[in-house]
């Protein structure tokens, strides 16, 4: 599976192999990189456990259409320039040692695109092939992005004073720029930041367009808890780890007392480790319950989406020409045939439909993510009054086919000061439905894909 799959297991089932997964595969960069930053290995091992930590609590707040390995070492940047054992580079480097040195501080001025690509290529040793289809991109897009990227690098190093031609620079990225990782330290890192995921409560995030989801995962950790066996056994193996600790510190003095020969003592500490024993006996017997439950837990089908909800009771219309500046008075509910009419109707639904028609523009993810919100309507129409006297107008300028049943269209919305965002959609039996959360637009999106383009004209 993709990053974007696992990441979606993990958000909605609290899938800790999807988890696991991700840390193996992205670990190498993000330690290589906190390495470069900090220059001292066991604050580098530090760093990245803060990293995927920040993953495994923020999953659900990441855009699905961001690049995961991106988002990990721009992560990377920020928890390292706030260690204080971060180290300055060297007065004497020059050439390569400079730009492994140097690599974060110049990434920072990268746009992301350009990120991605020197990310995915160069840090993550991935393909073009793999590049490509990461970014949605023909293999020869995502070649010509890549070598892009590599000169607006070596653009920064020679507004710093680094001297380093094109070629030599692809090179280095390519060879000086990996870490050996330590051992162990995927395992220790994916166990420590799901328990420290696992002890952060679950809160509704709210999205743009439906603005208050509640994660799937909610559904599986709420049918453990309200069994009260799930927490209480954690509880318990926590206890019993640190009577567990204070006993092995006892047993210890009492061997050694009873070595000196002090018998009343002796007896004590016979007391202590029948104590110790059971106390033993019953961690591992928990342990095995608390592993079982966290396997089925992982295993548990996930529930059925809910059936589709009735259509508004309205009747389309004929949708306005794409490209068409559409005023407040004009706004209707044009149906879902086409992406451009659906985007009429998301709209409408958003500012004059009822709660139930804007049920229908969601695809059947984001629906059940939307039912499973308790507060999902009285918000939606909280949000509904807020936004629709602010309305002017809006404008379907572009879109983008990414597969045959899946597009984004470029939509300019004008709530008094005009704006373009990105509305991914998904084509569901013949009709397209709102996909993942309205994104801001990046220049970016107009530099690759398969767009068409509509006119612009009032």
């Amino acid at each position: 599976m993709d990053d974007r799959q696992l990441l979606r297991e993990y958000v909605h089932t609290g899938s800790q192999a999807a988890f696991r997964g991700l840390v193996n595969r992205h670990i190498g960069m993000v330690y290589a990189a906190a390495q470069r930053m900090v220059q001292e290995s066991h604050a580098a091992e530090g760093i990245t456990q803060s990293v995927f930590t920040t993953l495994a609590k923020k999953a659900d707040s990441i855009n699905p259409s961001e690049v995961l390995a991106r988002w990990l070492h721009d992560t990377t940047r920020r928890l390292a320039a706030h260690t204080s054992a971060t180290a300055a580079t060297p007065a004497h480097e020059v050439g390569a040692g400079r730009v492994v040195n140097d690599l974060e501080t110049m990434m920072d001025r990268l746009p992301p695109a350009d990120r991605d690509a020197i990310v995915l290529h160069y840090l993550e040793k991935r393909s073009l092939r793999d590049v490509a289809e990461i970014l949605h991109l023909s293999e020869e897009a995502a070649h010509a992005r890549v070598s892009h990227a590599v000169e607006q690098l070596h653009a920064r190093f020679n507004e710093k004073g680094v001297p380093i031609a094109s070629a030599v620079l692809a090179t280095v990225l390519s060879s000086e720029c990996a870490a050996h990782v330590p051992i162990g330290l995927a395992i220790a890192v994916g166990t420590e930041a799901l328990d420290a995921a696992a002890t952060v409560p679950v809160r509704p995030s709210p999205g743009t367009w439906s603005n208050g989801k509640t994660a799937a995962a909610v559904l599986v950790v709420a049918l453990v808890v309200a069994t009260g066996v799930f927490l209480r056994q954690n509880a318990r193996v926590n206890e019993l780890k640190s009577e567990n600790a204070r006993l092995l510190v006892e047993r210890k003095k009492l061997r050694t007392e009873n070595a000196l020969g002090r018998p009343s003592v002796a007896r004590a500490g016979n007391v202590e480790l029948v104590r110790l024993r059971r106390s033993e006996d019953e961690l591992l017997r928990l342990r095995r319950e608390v592993a079982l439950w966290r396997k089925q837990a992982e295993t548990a089908t996930p529930p059925a989406p809910p059936p589709e909800p009735p259509p508004p009771v309205v009747i389309p219309a004929d949708p306005h020409d794409p490209g068409r500046f559409i005023g407040s008075e004009e706004l209707r509910f044009a149906g879902y045939s086409t992406p451009e009419a659906a985007m009429e109707s998301i709209v409408w639904c958003m500012l004059a439909g009822s709660y139930d028609a804007f049920l229908t523009a969601l695809g059947p993810e984001d629906r059940a993510e939307e039912l499973n919100y308790p507060e999902g309507r009285e918000f939606f129409e909280a949000r509904q009054q807020q936004l629709a006297p602010q309305f002017k107008s809006m404008q379907v300028a572009a879109l983008k086919v990414l597969s045959d049943d899946e597009v984004e269209v470029k939509v300019l919305l004008d709530f008094g000061s005009p704006l373009f965002h990105i509305q991914p959609l998904v084509r569901v039996n013949e009709q397209w439905r709102l996909s993942n959360s309205t994104r801001d637009y990046d220049s970016d999106w107009d530099s690759d894909g398969d767009i068409q383009r509509f006119t612009t004209g009032r």
